[in-house]
């Protein structure tokens, strides 16, 4: 009679914690549902930020060779500089993508990160800058990433 209250106080040690920790792990991600997300429409989302972050990365392949330095630069001198004067940053880095003939492409690129408010004239010059590269250095694709963003000077 001893092993069979041994094995259940075992089986309660064990078994147990793992049921707790379930509930536990239920109850907190149910107070972080707030709606129907569906319901929500992406214009709405974006309307609440009074800023955005704009990460745009910029493949440095091209069908003729590689964007060197230089013309790196006066991409940046002449597009970007005149668009967002009051400032942004440019990060080197390398990664890979998947083409749209299913290629995957390894190659260098260049990360541009603005910070701007979220208004339609500034959505615009970004978008403007993303065609230029896209169209200058014959590019299929300039990926865009952007977030809501608290921005403080």
């Amino acid at each position: 009679m001893g092993v069979k209250i041994f094995k259940t106080m075992n089986i309660v040690r064990v078994i147990f914690p793992r049921i707790l920790l379930l509930f536990l792990a239920l109850l907190a991600t149910s107070s972080c549902y707030t709606g129907d997300i569906e319901s929500r429409s992406e214009r709405d989302y974006a309307d609440k930020c009074e800023f955005v972050f704009d990460q745009l990365y910029f493949g440095m392949n091209t069908p003729d060779g590689n964007v060197s330095e230089e013309e790196w630069k006066e991409f940046v001198d002449a597009v970007v500089s005149t668009k967002f004067p009051e400032g942004f940053t440019v990060i080197d880095g390398y990664g890979q993508w998947l083409s749209n003939n299913n290629e995957v492409i390894k190659e260098n690129t260049r990360v541009l990160q603005i910070a701007h408010e979220n208004r339609p004239e500034e959505n615009r010059k970004v978008e403007e800058i993303i065609q230029a590269y896209k169209s200058e250095f014959e590019q299929e694709a300039v990926l865009r990433i952007t977030t809501c963003s608290r921005v403080e000077f």
